[in-house]
């Protein structure tokens, strides 16, 4: 669950009087000023959603093309509205206080700690050739799915690896 932690509290900064800046689209929308309990409320939604996402996501790569494409629309959809809900009233800030998709990794990176970083590395490495195995018997649209989801977790913990590294060494310091 830490990794998914990780991936919610990046979405959040400290704010002034007890508030906290979510920004919902990361470093490419808005961010909001949002009270405490607001806060927990949406990092409980998140933590559901993306956990829910990987789950339907893995089972909708089981259906043709179109249907794929068809989850992924009630997904997002139902991310936009849940945050139209939990946004109402809020005040609306630039996202200067996010900060870069590289500093937001490496600070996901040192949350979790080198140990899981590498766990996630090699899960996503090991997907990777699961995907292979599955497109050479047959299955071409799961692998490529998989594939790809596949190389974006790698990708990312990647990134995380780096981050948690970069976090170990200062500390040493």
């Amino acid at each position: 669950m830490a990794y998914f932690d990780s991936i919610v509290n990046a979405w959040f900064r400290p704010a002034d009087e007890g508030k906290e800046v979510f920004c919902p689209y990361g470093i490419l929308g808005s961010c909001y000023a949002v009270s405490g309990t607001t806060a927990s409320r949406i990092r409980r939604f998140l933590r559901l959603y993306v956990i829910s996402s990987v789950v339907v996501g893995a089972v909708a790569a089981r259906l043709p093309g179109i249907w794929i494409l068809a989850v992924l629309a009630v997904l997002v959809a139902v991310y936009a509205a849940t945050m139209v809900v939990f946004l109402r009233g809020a005040s609306r800030r630039g996202a200067a206080g996010l900060g870069s998709l590289a500093e937001t990794t490496n600070r996901m990176g040192e949350a979790m700690g080198l140990g899981r970083a590498i766990g996630l590395l090699t899960f996503g490495l090991v997907m990777l050739i699961f995907s292979v195995i599955a497109m050479t018997l047959g299955e071409l649209g799961v692998g490529i799915v998989g594939g790809l989801f596949a190389a974006a977790v790698t990708v990312h913990s990647i990134a995380l690896v780096r981050g948690a590294a970069t976090a170990r060494r200062a500390r040493r310091l």
